[in-house]
């Protein structure tokens, strides 16, 4: 009887032909495709969007949320439970764990900044964007000439 191991090794050995120095190369085409199909799928879906993005906000922060707890928890568990044979002290192996913990959550930590600066990038643009509208309804009221005299940009009479 065959392992399914091994069949899918066999199947996927294709893939080890490919120069390891294409890979990078391979992923960020992936991530820009991928990219472009999440914009197409959302302009299709915008009308669906607009009704339904506080429940699509609201399970993804969810799915985050338990993202952050398998990175930070469990990840370093699986991750020294498969280097039990080669660390045998139970204290070297908590240190290995620690210092993985340590990583996802600097990892985790510079995310999170990411996100926060994206945010303020997008409340900074939007405050532009409502003063440069306010400014160009703005000064023609502030300085409309009345026949009787001249005005100041504060609106004193001179």
């Amino acid at each position: 009887m065959r392992s399914w191991r091994g069949v899918f090794a066999r199947r996927w050995l294709h893939l080890s032909l490919i120069p390891r120095s294409l890979v990078p190369a391979l992923i960020a085409l992936a991530t820009v495709a991928g990219s472009i199909g999440v914009y197409a799928a959302t302009q299709a879906w915008r009308p669906w969007l607009l009704v339904w993005w506080p429940w699509l906000f609201a399970g993804g922060a969810g799915l985050v949320i338990f993202g952050a707890w398998w990175l930070w928890w469990r990840l370093p568990k699986r991750q020294v439970e498969r280097l039990r044979l080669t660390i045998r002290d139970p204290k070297a192996r908590a240190d290995v764990e620690d210092n993985f913990r340590k990583t996802i959550g600097q990892l985790l930590g510079g995310a999170a900044v990411l996100v926060g600066a994206g945010f303020a990038y997008l409340q900074f643009t939007q405050q532009q964007e409502t003063a440069r509208a306010r400014g160009l309804q703005g000064p023609e009221r502030r300085f409309a000439c009345r026949p009787r005299g001249q005005y100041t940009s504060s609106g004193v009479q001179i």
